[in-house]
């Protein structure tokens, strides 16, 4: 019954993961969700981490926030399995930014995990497989990502945003668009 968001990174204040503890913080005042926990993966390292773990003491979520360190390999590959949703850099506007390029969207269109992000990025607006939400310093609303989850196409969207990487985000893919366009 428990739905789970993955947030991998080198942790930086830029990447706003204070963002969905905030969203937890939230989602949690309402009672009745108690019955859907929601948790929080952390992986990778950074120097924010501590703070983060210190905000979630703060507004009593800390049982949410799961914070696996650095992961590689079949054990990470075993937690992305676990996990509904990923979460992609949440406050690159800290650093002055408003388009991004974002390697791990990337990777999550390629294993075919959906997503949310904040920043600009071209290559993927208006997709079904990802959910933009407000870039700025905003909790994340987690019942709405809980519903954008709910209405994808289970069956089809892992091989769907596959292949969508293959021809959008793949060397050749990227070729291809030079070549036609000379």
């Amino acid at each position: 019954n428990s739905f789970n968001i993955i947030a991998m990174a080198i942790m930086t204040p830029s990447h706003g993961f204070d963002r969905i503890i905030k969203g937890l913080h939230q989602y949690y005042a309402d009672e009745k969700n108690i019955e859907r926990p929601v948790y929080l993966h952390l992986v990778g390292d950074g120097a924010v981490l501590d703070d983060w773990e210190q905000l979630a003491d703060s507004l009593n979520v800390r049982q949410y926030v799961i914070r696996h360190g650095l992961m590689h390999g079949r054990e990470l590959d075993m937690l992305m399995d676990k996990c509904n949703v990923a979460a992609a850099s949440l406050a690159i506007f800290r650093k002055k930014c408003d388009k991004a390029s974002e390697l791990k969207i990337r990777e999550y269109t390629a294993r075919g995990i959906p997503f949310f992000y904040s920043a600009h990025e071209p290559q993927i607006v208006n997709e079904k497989f990802c959910m933009k939400v407000p870039h700025d310093e905003t909790p994340i609303d987690v019942e709405a990502i809980i519903t954008f989850y709910s209405r994808l196409e289970k069956d089809s969207i892992a091989e769907q945003m596959h292949q969508f990487a293959i021809k959008n985000f793949s060397c050749l893919g990227q070729l291809k668009k030079v070549i036609n366009s000379l």
